[in-house]
Parts: structure tokens; C-alpha cells; sequence
């Protein structure tokens, strides 16, 4: 086998599959929108992070990347400025549930503050 020959297999690749895109990244915004067109049209459960990747021209591997679950995509969607899966934990196990409600909206000041002030939520 010769190099070139070596060469031409790797060529042989689909384009946009593999390796980085060039020039500036905004993949991970392009896999946010594809992401909240698809939850909008099919609804949650019918949505597949396959899907999405497809909807974006990304690899499945790189939506994990930036969202870790189809969970996580669905937040970045609703651009919540935390994640409802660890905040509830937090919110239940933490005291009587008499006063849940006092420990959620202590918990939502402290976010809108810490939001407000440009830094990234402390819930």
C-alpha cells in the first residue's frame, strides 16, 4: 500500500463529520436553535439528540459535549439560568416540607441577584 493510497481513505470521509469546522465556532448556538425547533415542532419526548445533531450537521457526541443530556439541551433551550434537575434536590431534601416555599423563593432571590449582577447563578 502506498501513502498516497493512505491518504485517500481518509479523504474518503464525509465532509462536516469529522474534526472541527472552520473559522469561528458558533456550533454550540446552531445546536440550541436546531434543538428549540425540534422540541417546538415534535415536543420533548419525540425529540432525539440524533435528531438535533442531524438539525444542526453535527456529530451526536458533540451535542453531549456541551450539554451532557437531552436534558441539558432542553435547558439551554428555555435559557433557565439553572438547571431545574439540581436545583429541586437542593430545594426538597433540604428542611421541612412546610417550608419549601421559603426555601424556593430565597433560592430564586439568590439566583436573580447573583443574574443580575452579570455572574453566573449560585442556587
Amino acid at each position: 500500500m502506498t501513502q498516497q493510497s493512505g491518504h485517500a481513505a481518509q479523504d474518503a470521509a464525509p465532509p462536516g463529520r469529522a474534526g472541527r469546522r472552520p473559522g469561528a465556532t458558533q456550533t454550540r448556538d446552531e445546536i440550541v436553535t436546531s434543538a428549540r425547533r425540534l422540541f417546538a415542532g415534535k415536543g420533548y419526548d419525540a425529540t432525539t439528540i440524533r435528531a438535533i445533531a442531524a438539525d444542526a450537521g453535527v456529530n451526536p457526541s458533540l451535542v453531549y459535549h456541551f450539554f451532557r443530556s437531552k436534558e441539558g439541551v432542553f435547558t439551554a433551550t428555555m435559557e433557565l439560568p439553572v438547571n431545574p434537575a439540581e436545583l429541586l434536590p437542593a430545594l426538597v431534601g433540604n428542611g421541612p416540607r412546610e417550608q419549601l416555599g421559603e426555601r424556593l423563593v430565597r433560592v430564586l432571590l439568590r439566583c436573580s441577584s447573583t443574574c443580575a449582577t452579570g455572574g453566573r447563578p449560585r442556587c
